[in-house]
């Protein structure tokens, strides 16, 4: 079974100045995805709302590092999915 913490605590020790954006926190999820396979969700918040188009390939640089992260940390026959919030959507939530 995956263990979230684990992958909360990498997610964590991400150099914050190595990343292209802020980000205000990690939540991390697991459970069955649309198909019922065992899935986990990396939603990644970042502090800013007003991205532009030219930002899309940052986004997709952190998306990647933090799938590069996260992968070895999941159980073999587990899907990935590493998608973004906006912290105003974060700070509703809560």
């Amino acid at each position: 079974m995956t263990n979230l913490t684990d992958i909360e605590a990498a997610l964590d020790e991400l150099p914050s100045d190595r990343l292209p954006f802020p980000v205000v926190e990690w939540r991390v999820e697991a459970g069955p995805d649309w198909s019922d396979d065992p899935a986990v969700w990396v939603w990644i918040v970042l502090e800013r709302d007003d991205f532009e188009y030219d930002d899309a390939s940052a986004l997709l640089e952190l998306k990647d590092v933090v799938h590069g992260r996260v992968k070895g940390l999941i159980d073999d026959d587990s899907f990935l999915y590493v998608r973004f919030g906006e912290a105003s959507e974060a700070a509703k939530a809560s």
